[in-house]
C-alpha cells in the first residue's frame, strides 16, 4: 500500500525510512560493509520504530504524515516556517538585509521585467532560479541576453507554479560546494550544526556528497563556516 517503506538498518538502534526500492546491488554492497540489509516495512512492522524521535532530512506535511504512520515522536518547527526559509525568496533577502550575496543578483515576479533585465546584463554565464528547488533542478542557464519563445514558456510556467518569484544572478564555475546542516526544535534552539562538501555537475547538478569524519577539503574554511 501507499506506506509500504524500505528501511535500512545501518545502526539496528537508528532505523532508516526510505520510500523508494532499493536495488539488489545496494543490499549486497550494504552486506559487503558489515551492515544490515533492507526490510520491506509491512502492517506489522511499524512497531520497530514506534517511539524513536524522527530525523527527516527535510520536513513537510507528507514527511509528517509518514513518520506519524510509523509511531515516531515529532518535533519540529511549525511547516509553514520550514517553508518559507526553504524558499529563495528568504535567503535573497536575507543576504540584501545583512548586505551580502551576489550584487548582481535580481528577483522577479513579472517575465518581461526579467527579460529586460537579462539583455541589459553585461557579464555571462547568468542562472535563472526559481523560489523552490533542489540540487540544481529547475536552473536555466543563460549565455546570452536574449530569450527564445521555448524559454519564455518555460518561466512562465515556474512562476505560474505556486506563485514562485524567479532570481537571476551570475554563474560561477564551481569551485566548493558547501552544505551546512543543523536541527532547529520547536524552541529555536539550534544543535548539530556541521558542514560537508557536495559534488555538483558543471551545470550545479548535485549528485553526491563527500562525508568524512574530518574533510581536508574544508579544515581551510573551518572558523569562518562555524
Amino acid at each position: 500500500n501507499e506506506h509500504d517503506a524500505i528501511v535500512l538498518h545501518a545502526d539496528p538502534h537508528q532505523p532508516v525510512i526510505q520510500r523508494e526500492s532499493t536495488p539488489p546491488a545496494f543490499a549486497d554492497y550494504m552486506q559487503n560493509c558489515g551492515l544490515g540489509l533492507a526490510k520491506i516495512a509491512d502492517s506489522h512492522w511499524p512497531t520497530a520504530v514506534d517511539g524513536f524521535v524522527a530525523k527527516p532530512w527535510g520536513w513537510d506535511e507528507h514527511v509528517r504524515d509518514c513518520f506519524r504512520h510509523y509511531g515516531c515522536r515529532l518535533h519540529h518547527p511549525p511547516l509553514a516556517v520550514v517553508k518559507r526559509v526553504n524558499g529563495r525568496d528568504y535567503s535573497f533577502a536575507l543576504g540584501q538585509s545583512l548586505q551580502c550575496g551576489l550584487r548582481e543578483a535580481r528577483a522577479f515576479d513579472d517575465v518581461d521585467e526579467l527579460a529586460q533585465y537579462l539583455a541589459s546584463c553585461r557579464r555571462f554565464p547568468m542562472v535563472i532560479k526559481p523560489t523552490f528547488g533542489n540540487a540544481g533542478i529547475g536552473f536555466l542557464h543563460k549565455r546570452d541576453g536574449a530569450l527564445t519563445s521555448a524559454e519564455r514558456q518555460r518561466l512562465t510556467r515556474m512562476m505560474a507554479y505556486r506563485g514562485q518569484t524567479l532570481f537571476v544572478e551570475p554563474w560561477y564555475e564551481r569551485q566548493l560546494d558547501i552544505s551546512t546542516r543543523f536541527e532547529l526544535d520547536e524552541t529555536g534552539h539550534i544543535s548539530g550544526l556541521s558542514h560537508h562538501s557536495t559534488l555538483s555537475g558543471s551545470a550545479g547538478i548535485f549528485f553526491g556528497i563527500r562525508l568524512f569524519p574530518h574533510d581536508r577539503t574544508l579544515s581551510p574554511y573551518a572558523d569562518e563556516l562555524d
